[in-house]
């Protein structure tokens, strides 16, 4: 039965990309199960726990897990594992401890489940699962870890005769229904389970809540892709001066809510900036006369709304908003195949692009520069503003920016399934016919020298968030305060050792942003 063991590994190993995985030691090779990252085994040479946390599992969850028939913990969390939950883990009847939050999960618990009864934790947070039926069967159960997710029902949770005092019950952030909130929650709450919920705030009228956030109560459906940005804008400076450089609204959508296809994006209001390929212009039919420079619009503030090593990361964490912002001024530079990022290139910046140090030709137009992505920045978005952006954007001279090396036409290498094919040394191989080294001065002859240059541009910016709330979906006071403090922490003008780089962080010291101080630019009665 071991071999059984090892079959089933490896068929994780092979459906999650196991070769690229942060840590896969010993994986695949003839040493014990023992020795494998993660797995721990029995008396027997059974596996009986397997922890793969924050391992960079990419995926579905294979079938074959559930011949692993002596496993009493199971640790997927903090990974990219996607579909459906299998029913063959209900085959798991020694399970004692389940751990596949922060993936993207979808359907329902498998009635399958119904047979673990053994649990005593099941940890599904940050999901998209919808139906929960099983977890009522689960006597043993003392933690049902549920927040984030689609789930509106939360009856089969009440029906578990096991949950009693000092037990937790967590439900934040899920579309629950009334039942839910007005009967289920105070049946548990009558037995001293211990539940966690939201407390929903209706906003009828926008409000400035801590300073640093304006709430927008809007008519129509937020979720919907055709944005009325501009109209958003206008009831904006309804309210306020005309006293920022950027404005960002985020729509207050679970993940996966909103039908837009793009995660983010940034629209152009105005530039005065000569040298950075793009025309000077000013759109004044977004409200400004004179100080907006750009808008960003996110499809929702949780789209990346998930923990790693105890930090909840979202748009202000992630690099999502240092991305958008730095599209304020790059790339209209450089020419690449994948539109105004820095594609195949060593730009190596929040837009894209590569380490120079990774590069090596493997002849034919064939290359490889380690993982690295092509439209946004570095492989975990982790990480300050490049050389080449922080001229653009003005914050260093451009005697300090290196030569770009550009693949113009450059395209990732596919098999038939339309899979990155890997070179010898573990990395995709991208094609490219058009190579272009660009250096600061070639780039100066083209587009003329950054004016207002660095002693002169501007270093400080302003910029307002406003969140959107309609009547379907209210905000919660747990997920007002989390975006207040992301905020908080993005504009802090200083260093922060515990998160990602903020805006300060980001430009090296050189920049700041400020998002607080929002009542004193309100427009008088």
């Amino acid at each position: 039965m071991p071999n059984l063991d090892r079959a089933s590994l490896v068929a994780l190993y092979n459906a999650t990309d196991g070769y690229n995985w942060e840590n896969n030691t010993n994986w695949l090779s003839d040493k014990p199960l023992q020795d494998w990252y993660g797995v721990s085994t029995g008396s027997s040479g059974r596996v009986v726990s397997l922890f793969l946390f924050e391992n960079g599992l990419h995926g579905e969850i294979p079938l074959e897990l559930g011949n692993l028939t002596h496993l009493r913990s199971l640790g997927l969390s903090y990974n990219r594992l996607s579909g459906q939950i299998p029913s063959e883990l209900g085959k798991l009847t020694s399970l004692t401890r389940l751990y596949i939050g922060w993936n993207f999960l979808t359907g329902d618990i498998p009635s399958e489940f119904s047979k673990l009864t053994n649990l005593t934790l099941v940890d599904i947070r940050n999901n998209s699962i919808s139906g929960i039926l099983p977890l009522s069967e689960l006597t043993k159960l003392r933690e049902a870890l549920l927040s984030d997710n689609n789930i509106t029902d939360i009856a089969p949770v009440a029906a578990n005769s096991g949950l009693s005092r000092g037990d937790i019950v967590d439900v934040r952030s899920n579309p629950l229904s009334n039942v839910s909130t007005d009967t289920h929650i105070f049946a548990l709450q009558a037995r001293e389970v211990t539940v966690h919920f939201d407390e929903v705030l209706v906003f009828t009228k926008p409000q400035i809540h801590n300073d640093n956030v304006f709430v927008l109560p809007v008519s129509g459906d937020i979720a919907k892709s055709d944005v009325p940005l501009r109209d958003y804008a206008a009831r904006f400076y309804e309210h306020f001066n005309d006293a920022f450089d950027f404005l960002l609204f985020a729509p207050n959508l679970a993940q996966g809510e909103s039908e837009q296809t793009a995660g983010a994006f940034y629209s152009k209001v105005r530039n005065d900036v000569r040298g950075i390929g793009v025309p000077l212009f000013s759109d004044d039919s977004w409200g400004s006369a004179e100080n907006l420079q750009g808008v960003i619009w996110f499809a929702t503030y949780a789209t990346y709304d998930y923990v790693i090593n105890g930090i909840m990361w979202s748009i202000f964490v992630d690099g999502t908003t240092r991305h958008e912002l730095m599209h304020r001024w790059a790339n209209s530079i450089v020419p690449t195949s994948v539109g105004r990022h820095w594609g195949f290139s060593s730009a190596d910046g929040q837009l894209g692009g590569f380490d120079i140090a990774n590069l090596v030709d493997h002849g034919d137009g064939q290359y490889t520069a380690g993982n690295f992505y092509t439209v946004t920045g570095r492989v975990s978005k982790e990480g300050p503003y490049s050389d080449i952006e922080l001229y653009l954007a003005g914050f260093i001279p451009p005697e300090q920016v290196p030569d770009l090396w550009v693949a113009e036409d450059g395209e990732w290498l596919l098999d038939r399934d339309g899979h990155r094919v890997l070179a010898e040394n573990g990395y995709p191989i991208f094609t490219a016919s058009r190579i272009r080294t660009y250096s600061i001065a070639d780039i100066i002859t083209e587009h003329g020298a950054r004016v207002p240059d660095v002693s002169h541009a501007q270093k400080d910016f302003r910029a307002a968030v406003i969140l959107l709330v309609d009547e379907n979906r209210p905000v919660t006071r747990e997920r007002l305060g989390r975006l207040s403090a992301d905020v908080s922490w993005f504009s802090h003008p200083g260093e922060d050792k515990v998160r990602q780089y903020n805006f300060y962080e980001a430009t090296g010291g050189k920049g700041t942003i400020t998002m607080d101080g929002l009542s004193q630019f309100l427009k008088s009665d």
